[in-house]
């Protein structure tokens, strides 16, 4: 068993997975067999939930979700992220902004590509 020192618990949860809950309270799920910097995995929801209430969806040790925005910040903001053979970054969505701020800005990517800036007061 590898010892984490930014770790209070390390707790199997299933035969493949593991979640580490940091001295923050921030919790991390990662694969099993990964180093506890990389790996993080998880296919029914974040992958690491910050103590201050951010959200960040991994499939594979890559920000990845195709079924809504990859990072929710706690302040509101939103970011869309897809990590496909052909997208480097992943910031990408093809039906709606990639970046939605809280103050409702909204920014769109298409295959990286910065296409457009709206602004909530325009």
């Amino acid at each position: 068993m590898q010892i984490c020192k930014r770790c209070l618990v390390r707790e199997m949860n299933r035969e493949t997975m593991h979640v580490i809950v940091l001295y923050d309270g921030t919790k991390e799920w990662h694969f099993q067999g990964s180093h506890l910097e990389n790996g993080q995995h998880r296919e029914d929801g974040p992958a690491v939930v910050t103590a201050n209430g951010n959200q960040v969806w991994w499939l594979h040790d890559k920000i990845h979700r195709e079924d809504g925005p990859a990072v929710v910040t706690a302040n509101g903001n939103q970011v869309w992220w897809l990590h496909e053979s052909h997208l480097e970054n992943g910031q990408h969505r093809e039906d709606g902004p990639a970046f939605i701020k809280a103050n409702g800005d909204q920014i769109w990517y298409f295959m990286e590509n910065f296409i457009e800036w709206v602004d909530q007061l325009s």
